[in-house]
């Protein structure tokens, strides 16, 4: 996770060097291998480089093959050897162990910002081309790897790391009362082009940007394409197919020779851990590998680390498991090492920061299982309705038939309770807007629509795969989502990876039939027959829902009910005369929403002028 910033100014003059100087020193944190910044007139980039591919051994940032193109990258590129072969094709001499920085600024140059239609992977980059006098930048797919900017003066101030960016001399520290109200709302800014402070702009995932004097313009180059068609494949074919991209996009992210695996007992982490595992094994170099959970032993009923330790020792690498028992709601908020570039609602934070402390000594690149439920976890029965409306028959019949078997059950059970006459549950009416909202806010920002429309049904949902297109629209509209495990959170030298939020893999499975392959994961299942113990690989679903909240609420409560200060800077956005925190019969869930109030009340207390201050 290597550190990028840098400063343009459209007029041509020389940038603030010694702002520059700042800004790269700032981002030590994230990249202790190299540091470097670089300057001409109009334009200065910076970067810190933390290696975490056998490539990058010898990469060098900024970097430049001419003098005119300069780039700094946070990058992983995946798909290399076909990039590689494209790139030669277009008349460039790369080697086939080019870093990945490299092989962006050749795409750049063969291409244009066209080469945005060649590049895979988790990245952000920032290109300033002196022949044309303009910056050109780019965010990844997904948004995995975040990227912020903002105007000042005459200059583009950007970087990977929103409070880098906050140093500059001319961005202002006015905050936008809007992403402020929204997280107050919904937990997170609804507007993916923004951020908590009303100068700093997030560049939204899958998009691009250029500035010049022609002024700053930002377009997206990829949206996931909403009419993948459902193909049909013999099963053995179908299961082949999965497991070839899925081992692809694991083996795309490991050229790395020690990793960890922030694993659960669930299917997902783990089905990437034994991959991973069997990669490595398979490559014949020497690896490290590790893993680690975090799970309750007492609180609730928990057997997360039960099954994660099962998979580690048949898998054969260390487990770490780290409880989160002790840890008091809101522990250590008022510490000023948890400060965090945005408000961040994670009462247990204390715990996660004790185990971000210890992930150095296990590796710079660590994996997690995100997001195999909105790949794999569909309900069939948008898709049994299409067969029926086309009267495709045999087709309805076989794929019932494989539901029946997969699932020991005929029909998904609203089908069945029709059936049987029976009325299936309402959804209830939408939630009460917060009475704790500050009046004069919510009129000025006109809250109570927003907060109407949230919630109003939604529209436009996808025929056969709703849930999916649904929590991918989620992720490319809250653009923040990935950044609780950037390092801008973890505060440490590491990298994680998400070989399920691979785009060859995520649109490979949205067009699979979604009986049965997509019903409770089963395609995965079956891939990993052989890899993982059967307890865990067999294992249905078993979210812990909201009881570990109801204890923890109720265990903690001295500790949090009287700990929200009516500071000026809170009552601007609440109004705590509404805040029933207090009241035996509200609802746990209702509690840890209004708690993000507290949430921010930390925040600001954390909040300086500056953040170089911090």
């Amino acid at each position: 996770m290597s550190g990028i910033c840098g400063i343009v100014r459209v007029d041509g003059a020389r940038v603030d060097e010694a702002a520059l100087a700042r800004m790269t020193d700032a981002l030590a944190f994230r990249g202790p291998d190299a540091r470097e910044a670089w300057s001409r007139e109009g334009a200065g980039l910076g970067h810190t480089l933390l290696r975490t591919t056998d490539e990058a051994l010898r990469e060098h940032q900024p970097l430049s093959f001419g003098g005119d193109v300069w780039i700094t990258a946070d990058a992983r590129i995946d798909a290399r050897p076909g990039l590689i072969a494209k790139l030669r094709d277009a008349g460039r001499d790369v080697a086939a162990d080019a870093p990945d920085v490299d092989l962006i600024l050749h795409a750049y140059h063969a291409w244009g910002e066209a080469c945005m239609t060649h590049l895979l992977g988790d990245f952000a980059f920032a290109i300033w081309d002196a022949r044309a006098g303009r910056l050109f930048c780019a965010r990844d797919h997904f948004g995995i790897k975040p990227f912020f900017y903002a105007r000042a003066g005459e200059a583009l101030v950007f970087s990977n790391t929103l409070d880098c960016v906050r140093m500059h001399p001319g961005v202002a520290a006015d905050l936008n009362e809007l992403a402020v109200a929204d997280f107050l709302l919904f937990g997170e800014n609804l507007e993916p082009d923004t951020t908590v402070f009303a100068a700093v702009m997030r560049l939204p995932a899958g998009h691009c940007l250029a500035w010049s004097r022609a002024g700053l313009q930002v377009r997206a180059y990829w949206t996931l394409d909403r009419n993948l068609p459902i193909v049909e494949r013999s099963p053995r074919e179908q299961v082949a197919r999965f497991r070839a991209l899925f081992e692809l996009a694991v083996s795309d992210r490991l050229r790395t020779g020690r990793i960890g695996i922030e694993m659960t007992g669930g299917m997902d982490s783990t089905s990437v851990a034994v991959t991973a595992r069997q990669l490595l094994a398979r490559s014949g170099r020497a690896f490290g590998m590790s893993a680690h959970t975090s799970h309750f032993e007492h609180v609730v009923p928990d057997r997360e680390g039960e099954f994660a330790a099962l998979v580690a020792r048949e898998a054969g690498f260390p487990i770490t498991l780290h409880a989160c028992d002790a840890y008091p709601l809101f522990g250590r908020f008022d510490d000023p090492h948890t400060h965090q570039p945005e408000p961040y609602h994670e009462p247990l934070y204390a715990h996660r920061r004790d185990v971000c402390l210890t992930l150095p000594a296990q590796g710079r690149v660590f994996f997690t299982g995100w997001e195999g439920d909105a790949m794999l976890n569909e309900s069939p029965k948008p898709y049994f309705r299409r067969l029926l409306r086309e009267g495709r028959w045999p087709l309805l019949l076989s794929r019932m038939a494989a539901y029946a078997v997969s699932q020991r059950r005929w029909f998904p059970l609203a089908w069945r309770d029709r059936l049987l006459g029976r009325k299936g549950r309402s959804a209830g009416p939408a939630p009460e807007f917060p009475r704790w909202i500050a009046e004069p806010l919510a009129q000025r920002l006109d809250l109570r629509a927003r907060w109407d429309a949230h919630h109003a049904k939604p529209r436009g949902t996808h025929p056969l795969r709703p849930y999916a297109y649904a929590m991918y629209d989620y992720l490319q509209r809250a653009s923040n989502h990935f950044d609780h495990y950037d390092a801008a959170i973890t505060r440490q030298p590491v990298e994680y990876r998400h070989p399920m939020m691979d785009v060859r893999l995520v649109e490979f499975c949205l067009s699979l039939p979604p009986a049965p392959w997509c019903v409770r994961k089963r395609i995965l299942r079956l891939a990993m027959k052989g890899l993982l113990p059967e307890a865990v690989r067999r294992r249905p679903k078993t979210p812990q829902g909201t009881r570990y909240i109801e204890v923890l609420l109720e265990r903690d409560r001295a500790a949090w009910e009287k700990g929200i200060e009516a500071s000026p800077a809170l009552q601007r956005f609440v109004d705590l005369r509404g805040l029933g925190l207090n009241c035996p019969q509200a609802e746990p869930m209702l509690v840890w929403r209004d708690l993000r109030v507290l949430s921010l009340d930390f925040w600001l207390r954390s909040l300086k002028e500056s953040p170089g201050e911090q």
